[in-house]
């Protein structure tokens, strides 16, 4: 229920009780008998004109919406709201009575007779006792209002606190920066909460005046302006949010302790660091992108993330930036992660996530599609990246920014996709005065061409790092017990940390592997010589030395590590641990995984279960793949482990290990299955990966409508566990599903007959599409609303509504919901107002529709299917001015072809004609008067197109001009007795003009 419906109904009866209470007061009277003037002369007219308008008002206050009275949840709101509408009726009886004494007087004395006062007019036609009963109810209604207002007013106060603590939650999750945002909001509800306390302590005293009213609704009017504009806020940088987005940048080495420190130090002339670029400079003062360079698994990743999250880095910035702030945003690409982590698409929605976190309130202006779209939509509209770039670009061009932004972007060799065109848009993006970036990648051509020709913006990792090398080694040998004896025993044990730092040649990770294998050593007690011997043997390549890794795992486990190897290689994405452990049943018994009862393994035993996984995996990879500690997914050591073993040497090498009759996919496929069986999923209303669903949202993300018909048939109760309507849930995959998704008006793709059965299968067991699960009459959810808010084009000029449109129509997707007792006349919500009902919306889309979108025949079966499921030809386009209005009149119809004259084109006639023709034929037997509308027809259509309309709905003896004949006809039915009527019925045109277009 709208916070302002009960508001709207209580300044009716203020405006009226004290226009009323005006009229009778003895203070008046008194006041007008003493002065005696003309200007204090009352005239009827006036007055009854006054009231007349009043009258109109209580009718509609006293007309209570009957969806109100079924609000789940609160019932003391509606409680109060009717209370308040029964209060207008009582108002309307006294207004009527007023009334009807002033026609008696109007016609004692004249319409022009003045009287001193009112109360000596009105005592000539009324007695005494009934002048002072009106005078003490109105006092009883004003007394009884104002506890009324404070009541609504507090349940909205308390209402908006509780969504005020959500909406802080959220931010604190999100680590968004709200904190303005949010203070203001505490503030006006602190004004609210005392304005409504001391309301109530003087409510026998002092009652809500029409300016008290007004000032309320429109502070709870800017109160819920406020709120929505923090949820679409909260709700746009959720749906840029991807599974995946934070798993790169937690899977990256932390740099170790005191390397990478002269990136903030001033540079040295004779040092490595200034003859390749200073990166502090650069920080302090450089607009154009700095490329971080350097060979596979030199340290560029860990670099990069150091300098992302070091307080000095944005110390620098500032000074770059002043007198703006500097904001920072970083993404990591990622060659062996989900397609989002080496694409595009991936690195937009990273960027604008971590902007607008820090800057929320740059979301309205960077995306205005999204946000004119309802807060509960916005979870269902799948980004683009056409939309993503012109966010960018919307950021990037923007005048007067109040900060400056420097952009990291890790592993553009990881990238997917045209590497040209990629240099070319981050360039273009790095011309905007208010950004720059850093960027670092292996050296290859394409990024030496676009960013190598600087030497002051470069920087080659393997040069720079000796140094950060050899703390690195010595921290690591240093650390270990037997070392210090090491040193003891041989004086020159130091040099062992000169010769790997000369043989790493800037390579961190061979560096990385060097040093476990001689902690190795220390451990079993080798002698400095044998250390020595160890270093020698391992090759100063990394291939070579990936090979010799490989080679050192006992021949018991290759069969194995070969398996194991090709599962990863495999796998699209890091899988979880528990698909290796699973993995290895397979040696046992192939039919494991159907053999494996349902059950889930509690904390204790799932963390002994990764124990044991990890062990493994180490025994038999020798570290080329471990645990992700943080996401409990299996990775390559590196990139260049994977480039690797995707090699054809490895391949064949790998094919030779792996057990006979090896198939890797039907043991991803054995593997996944026990997994399913065997653990405990999250449900979550909006999941995105296989860790979040429950089974049963598997059954309805996968569309299984054979499987969902057996269940239900033994569970009816099989979707209970969801917190939204199973409809809406598999609506959800639906509406975002690439078949909607795309902009190409001229796809014939629809939705897969599976999706179309599941949803047939669920409205078959009486699943509603009407199902309300929202909390407030105007924002109420609805499976049907939902589809309705994807697919009707709300804007008529929208090329993107229009697509989605014909999308569903080619699906069969509304016939189907309409077939199953969907709502034609169901409201569909819009910009936070009450829009025409979803039929009306449909039959106006014809106006856009045209020949070369090819589905006009599917559009008018779905309007035949509207029309058959009950569409209401007596429903007005605009949702005003149901009070004047007659009962009986065909708004809906008037309203359709009142806009054909401006919409009808050559290229639209022909279905427009049928949309008429269906229309006229509907209302007919319905109990219109068809003929008088043929004089709108008239030079609408072609005259072949309107007699034949005529013939089939008149019969054939109709002539097309005969309908200028029935033109009075026309009018007496559209035009009420007095002009205000029609004064309202142009107002409301112009409304549906506004809203509609």
């Amino acid at each position: 229920m709208d916070p302002l419906t009960a508001f709207g109904l209580a300044a009716n009866v203020v405006q009226f009780v004290t226009f009323a209470a005006g009229l009778i007061s003895k203070s008046r009277e008194v006041h007008n008998l003493a002065k005696g003037t003309t200007n204090d002369v009352l005239i009827l007219d006036t007055i009854y004109t006054e009231l007349l308008a009043l009258s109109s008002k209580l009718e509609v206050s006293s007309q209570i919406d009957p969806d109100i009275t079924i609000v789940p949840g609160k019932s003391a709101l509606v409680n109060h709201t009717v209370a308040i509408s029964k209060l207008s009726q009582t108002c309307k009886n006294d207004c009527t009575k007023l009334l009807e004494a002033l026609r008696k007087l109007r016609g004692i004395d004249g319409p022009k007779s003045r009287w001193k006062s009112f109360t000596i007019a009105l005592n000539t036609v009324w007695k005494s006792g009934e002048i002072a009963a009106l005078e003490k109810r109105l006092h009883n209604i004003q007394t009884t209002l104002t506890l009324h207002i404070c009541a609504v007013t507090s349940y909205w106060q308390e209402d908006y606190s509780q969504q005020l603590i959500s909406a802080q939650r959220a931010c604190m999750n999100m680590t968004m920066q709200q904190t303005s945002k949010l203070g203001e909001i505490t503030n006006m509800m602190t004004e609210l909460g005392t304005r409504i306390n001391t309301a109530r302590s003087n409510s026998s005293t002092k009652s809500f005046q029409p300016a008290d009213i007004a000032s309320l609704g429109n502070q709870m009017s800017q109160l819920s302006l406020s709120m929505e504009d923090i949820e679409k806020q909260q709700a746009i940088i959720k749906s840029l949010s991807f599974e995946s987005l934070p798993a790169r940048y937690s899977s990256i080495t932390e740099a170790h302790t005191q390397t990478f420190q002269w990136v903030f130090q001033e540079p040295d002339d004779h040092s490595a660091v200034s003859s390749t670029g200073s990166v502090r400079k650069w920080l302090h003062g450089g607009n154009d992108i700095f490329w971080v360079s350097g060979k596979p698994g030199s340290g560029k990743s860990t670099f990069m993330k150091f300098i992302t999250t070091q307080i000095n880095t944005q110390k620098a910035l500032e000074s770059w930036s002043y007198p703006k702030s500097a904001i920072t945003a970083s993404h990591f690409f990622w060659n062996a992660g989900t397609p989002m982590q080496r694409s595009r698409q991936g690195l937009l929605q990273t960027l604008l996530h971590e902007i607008f976190c820090k800057l929320p309130d740059l979301i309205e202006s960077s995306c205005t599609r999204r946000w004119s779209m309802p807060v509960d939509q916005l979870d269902l509209k799948a980004w683009k990246i056409p939309e993503l770039h012109e966010a960018m670009k919307c950021i990037a061009d923007r005048q007067n920014l109040p900060v400056k932004f420097c952009f990291f972007l890790d592993g553009l060799d990881e990238f997917e996709g045209d590497y040209v065109d990629f240099c070319k848009a981050l360039k273009d993006i790095s011309q905007s005065p208010h950004v720059k970036l850093c960027i670092s990648s292996r050296p290859w051509n394409v990024f030496e061409d676009s960013f190598g020709r600087e030497t002051s913006t470069k920087l080659c990792m393997h040069d720079v790092t000796r140094n950060d090398i050899r703390l690195y080694v010595q921290s690591r040998l240093e650390e270990h017990p037997r070392w210090r004896e090491l040193n003891i025993e041989v004086d020159n044990a130091q040099s062992l940390i000169e010769q790997i730092t000369e043989k790493a040649a800037g390579v961190f990770l061979w560096v990385f592997l060097v040093t476990q294998q001689l902690r190795n050593g220390l451990t079993e007690y080798d002698s400095f010589s044998d250390l020595q011997r160890r270093l020698e043997s391992i090759p100063a390549d990394l291939e070579p030395f990936f090979k010799q890794i490989l080679n050192s795992v006992e021949p018991f486990y290759h069969a194995k590590m070969a398996s194991t190897l090709r599962l990863a290689l495999t796998a699209t994405t890091p899988v979880n641990a528990a698909i290796y452990h699973f993995h290895d049943l397979e040696y046992e018994d192939k039919q494991y995984a159907l053999k494996l009862e349902c059950f889930a393994l509690d904390d204790q035993q799932a963390k002994c279960r990764l124990a044991q996984i990890t062990r493994r995996l180490n025994a038999r990879c020798r570290g080329l793949l471990e645990v992700n500690q943080t996401t409990k997914n299996v990775e390559f050591l590196h990139r260049t482990v994977m480039d690797y073993l995707r090699s054809q040497e490895m391949s064949d090498y790998l094919d030779r290990k792996v057990p006979e009759h090896y198939n890797v996919h039907l043991a991803l496929v054995r593997a996944f299955t026990a997994y399913v069986k065997s653990t405990k999923f999250i449900a979550t209303p909006a999941p995105h990966s296989l860790n979040e669903y429950s089974l049963s949202e598997l059954v309805v993300k996968t569309s299984l409508a054979s499987y969902t018909r057996h269940i239900l048939l033994k569970q009816p109760d099989y979707f209970s566990e969801f917190t939204t309507p199973v409809l809406s849930h598999a609506l959800s995959f639906v509406l975002k599903s690439p078949s909607l998704q795309t902009n190409n008006i001229q796809s014939d793709r629809a939705t897969s007959p599976r999706q179309l059965e599941l949803l047939r299968c669920l409205l078959e067991f009486a699943f509603d599409p009407n199902q309300i699960y929202g909390s407030r009459v105007l924002t109420d959810r609805t499976p049907w609303r939902e589809l309705l808010l994807n697919t009707l084009p709300l804007h008529l000029d929208s090329v993107t509504d229009l697509s989605n449109l014909k999308w569903t129509l080619k699906s069969g997707l509304l016939s189907l919901m309409l077939s199953y007792g969907a709502d034609p006349n169901a409201p569909v919500l819009h910009h936070g107002s009450v829009l025409p009902t979803a039929w009306m919306v449909f039959v106006m889309a014809s106006f856009s529709l045209t020949r070369e979108m090819s589905c006009q025949e599917e559009y008018l079966q779905a309007l035949d299917d509207f029309l058959a499921a009950g569409a209401d030809l007596r429903t007005p386009a605009s949702p005003y001015s149901n009070s004047c209005r007659k009962p009986d009149a065909f708004w809906g119809l008037e309203d359709f072809i009142d806009r054909l004259p401006q919409r009808v084109e050559r290229s639209n006639e022909e279905l427009l004609a049928a949309v008429t023709e269906r229309l006229l034929s509907t209302g007919r037997d319905r109990g219109a008067e068809i003929n008088c509308y043929f004089q709108t027809l008239y030079g609408v259509f072609a005259p072949k197109i309107l007699q034949t309309m005529r013939s089939r709905l008149l019969g054939p003896s109709s002539r097309t001009n005969s309908a200028c004949l029935c033109s009075d006809s026309r009018a007496r039915k559209r035009v009420s007795a007095d002009d205000e009527h029609v004064n309202h019925r142009t107002k409301r045109t112009e409304t549906l003009s506004d809203q509609i277009q």
